[in-house]
């Protein structure tokens, strides 16, 4: 997946009525916390750390960085010139070759990440909506829906919400990326290297991200950024009919689909039904709901 930002991004959801109403009817999304997914893995826990065998000359000036900011990041104080004093020290008398040391540092940045993580809010979207295994497991089997999206309408121009693309990477962040996350200043940028990498095994997912400072908080959708809602292959016809009342009644100018499968390719294609749309007035910032 490129970092070419999609024109559509697109939410796979399940057969729950609740879930699909408070997007549909309600017009938000919940941003969840990193540090609260089911899966303890889905993102880099930690960094790793560069060989003592092999240092290159930018590992030991990253090295030097990380002595230095010891006591800031153990105790919450700025660096000092005793820091930088102690920190010259360690480097000489080669504490970072100790391997011991280096599973103490391990833990302590582990530690750093997951309070990120539970300071912010992600949520999760794919590029595609033909995925037939994330229709199968995302979308109950096929009896749930995904939700389209404009992609530009869910990102805030003042920053607030941004979206960064999943990096597919079988490693760990390095210690020269995480220094250059965290000399940015910028939760977001921390959150684009650690909460938006995940293994390549999960590369089919074509996964986006859209973050905000704050975790667990349901921000409002701007009007006009739902454009499309495709119903899964197996959903009840009265379940149907149900969510195109909603649009009729609630929202207008969104577009419904039926998925149905491919007769070439192994993948999920989506017809779009006829539908009386209303004019409504777009709204390019998502606030958050009280």
């Amino acid at each position: 997946m490129s970092d070419h930002r999609p024109r559509y991004v697109y939410k796979y959801l399940p057969d729950r009525l609740d879930r699909i109403g408070d997007i549909v009817v309600n017009r938000r999304v919940f941003f969840s916390s990193p540090a609260e997914f089911n899966d303890p893995f889905d993102c880099a826990r930690g960094i790793r750390f560069p060989s003592p065998q092999h240092l290159t000359s930018d590992d030991e000036l990253c090295w030097r960085w990380y002595f230095e900011h010891l006591a800031e990041m153990r105790e919450g104080k700025h660096t000092t010139e005793e820091n930088i004093r102690d920190a010259v020290h360690a480097f000489e008398i080669g504490k970072h070759r100790d391997l011991r040391f280096v599973s103490e540092c391990e833990r302590e940045i582990e530690n750093v990440i997951q309070q990120y993580g539970r300071e912010m809010g992600v949520f999760c979207v794919s590029e595609t909506k033909e995925s037939v295994s994330m229709w199968a497991h995302y979308a109950a089997n096929h009896r749930g829906v995904v939700i389209e999206f404009d992609h530009s309408s869910l990102v805030d121009p003042h920053g607030e919400v941004r979206s960064f693309n999943v990096n597919y990477r079988k490693s760990l962040p390095t210690l020269c990326e995480y220094r250059k996350a965290v000399e940015s200043g910028d939760m977001l940028e921390f959150a684009k290297l650690f909460f938006c990498r995940k293994s390549p095994e999960w590369g089919h997912e074509q996964e986006w991200r859209f973050f905000t400072k704050q975790g667990n908080v349901c921000l409002d959708l701007p009007e006009l950024s739902i454009t499309r809602i495709i119903f899964g292959a197996r959903m009840p016809v009265s379940t149907k009919n149900l969510i195109q009342k909603w649009v009729q009644n609630e929202i207008g100018n969104i577009t419904l689909s039926d998925s149905f499968p491919s007769n070439e390719s192994l993948k999920m294609l989506a017809k779009d039904r006829t539908l009386d749309k209303n004019d409504i007035s777009p709204n390019n910032r998502m606030q958050p709901t009280s």
